[in-house]
């Protein structure tokens, strides 16, 4: 059971990173579980996923972790773009999970 509610919130994590327009404008919908080969850079991937049960008093319930890695060919000095891609998955991720806790 707790790998659904792995799979679930990977979709939800994905579905709020590609709805954001910062994300998008540097990755377009390159986020995967798994890259294809011959990936286009830059994208983002779901790596090491995590779940086990956290069911208590009838009630059914998962602990989920997983990382998210983005990935850049671009090595120029002084840029800043690959920052700026992380901070608007920051922000995506926060209001995903204002929207979970809440």
């Amino acid at each position: 059971m707790s790998n659904s509610f792995a799979l679930e919130l990977q979709k939800g994590f994905r579905a709020a990173l590609v709805a954001n327009s910062g994300v998008t404008a540097l990755v377009a919908t390159r986020v995967y579980d798994e890259p294809p080969q011959n990936v286009t850079y830059p994208f983002i991937r779901f790596g090491d996923l995590q779940s086990r049960s956290a069911d208590t008093d009838g009630k059914t319930g998962a602990e989920v972790t997983f990382n998210i890695e983005t990935y850049s060919n671009h090595r120029a000095r002084g840029s800043n773009t690959d920052c700026r891609g992380c901070s608007h998955c920051v922000a995506s991720f926060r209001r995903l999970c204002h929207t979970f806790w809440v």
